[in-house]
């Protein structure tokens, strides 16, 4: 590898408008682009050659704060440790929106199969336990740079999951080796820098947002009883929050015994929010917790305010680490079925397109917080599709229980009882770090 590209201002580092990762077999497209994206005075950089001495997380800022990101991929890619250390970091700062890939396959090999997340997986996980075995045997003073490495394996193992769900979920560009020498190729690289830079030139029509807009940290918001651990009501970093729909209270009343019982520091909501911006407060902080549980069942998916608390975390990315949830199945609902998304999908439209002929005969300055119940609608409606399909993809942090009456059987406590063990065991992991 060599030095990398950074534009600079007057001597200062300044991000540049795009990052592209790639292989090293894939070279003469990372050239290609980079005469188009110059062309169109497009800024890029890429980990080209490294500086020796240098080390690649020097430049993390440039490939996790990059306006827009290019994925060069092929087989070989999911294998290769400074490529999987820039597109973990790129998923963990929420790559929608800013992410193209290119993948170049061949008549052998496609990359968007399950297949080859297994392969990959299983790849990483014999990496990090390697790596484990390694740190164990250098003595305390040397370890360091090992353990630092380590954490950088297991965030790669960890986002392998959504990495993979953007290549079966979303349109990607695919390309053989034989199209790189058809009159299309290049074709299909000006299609991306044109959305890029149609991107580029609509991003002055956007509002920041900065940290002076977040809610204030210090809003009063309800919480458990004290565990048995004495813990205050204070928010900690890695307090279990707790999503969840009120109709689903008799399992939420025995996961919190067992949370209690197994000493585990977490938090929900008891009693009903008096304003709007209480509401959206308690959405922002559940959002940014490290470790949530979520007790999703169809109720819970038609509920603005659950959805909105979901729509948060979701938004904060790495779900693979933070998310665990109780699938609630029905009668007449189950999450995991092809056909939910879609269901979802067309309820909050239809909740959409009432809630915006409601407010076309309303005045605007007289009714602001309908329109933002609007905006939020439309939120949710625009990504309920990609939530349910990122909850199946974390499927390993689950566990589906039905529940026809008011109450849980012994056979459905006993799988509460193992799910809070392994969020016990998620939390001290948090904790130790």
């Amino acid at each position: 590898m060599g030095q990398i590209a950074i534009n600079t201002t007057e001597g200062s580092k300044t991000m540049s408008h795009v990052y592209i990762t790639y292989t090293p077999e894939h070279f003469d497209i990372l050239k290609n682009l980079e005469e188009i994206l110059k062309e169109e005075e497009i800024q890029c950089c890429h980990n080209k050659c490294i500086s020796i001495g240098e080390s690649l997380e020097n430049f993390k800022d440039e490939f996790c704060e990059a306006k827009q990101v290019i994925a060069i991929i092929d087989y070989t890619y999911f294998t290769n440790y400074e490529c999987m250390h820039e597109i973990s970091n790129v998923f963990i700062e929420n790559p929608k929106g800013r992410l193209y890939i290119i993948a170049v396959e061949n008549d052998e090999i496609s990359l968007s199969t399950e297949k080859q997340l297994k392969s990959t997986y299983n790849h990483w996980e014999k990496i990090v336990r390697e790596a484990e075995k390694e740190l164990k045997d250098y003595p305390n003073g040397e370890r360091n740079s090992l353990k630092k490495r380590l954490e950088i394996k297991k965030q790669i193992r960890d986002s392998i999951d959504i990495f993979f769900s953007y290549l079966f979920d979303y349109k990607i560009t695919t390309i053989s080796d034989r199209d790189k020498q058809s009159a299309n190729y290049k074709n299909t690289l000006f299609e991306i820098i044109e959305a890029i830079k149609t991107k580029r030139d609509n991003a002055t029509n956007n509002i920041e947002i900065t940290s002076e807009s977040l809610p204030d940290s210090s809003i009063l918001y309800t919480t458990t009883q004290t565990n048995q651990t004495g813990h205050s009501s204070e928010l900690t970093e890695n307090r279990v929050q707790i999503s969840y729909n009120h109709n689903s209270k008799p399992i939420l009343e025995y996961l919190i015994e067992k949370l209690s019982t197994e000493s585990v520091d977490y938090m929900y909501d008891q009693i009903k929010f008096e304003t709007n911006q209480d509401i959206q407060d308690y959405a922002y902080k559940i959002g940014i917790s490290n470790l949530v549980i979520a007790l999703i069942g169809e109720e819970y998916l038609k509920s603005t305010n659950c959805m909105r608390e979901l729509l948060r975390v979701y938004q904060n990315g790495n779900l693979t680490k933070r998310l665990y949830y109780i699938s609630i199945a029905s009668n007449n609902f189950n999450l995991f079925d092809k056909s939910t998304a879609q269901t979802m999908y067309e309820y909050w439209d239809s909740e959409f397109i009432k809630g915006n002929n409601k407010a076309k005969n309303v005045p605007a300055l007289e009714n602001l917080e309908e329109l933002n119940l609007l905006k939020e609608t439309q939120n949710i409606k625009e990504n309920i599709k990609d939530i349910i399909n990122q909850l199946a993809r974390i499927y390993s942090n689950s566990i589906e229980l039905s529940i026809e009456q008011c109450s849980i059987n012994t056979k459905q406590k006993l799988k509460i009882s193992k799910f809070v063990k392994r969020v016990k065991t998620k939390q001290n992991e948090l904790n130790h770090c």
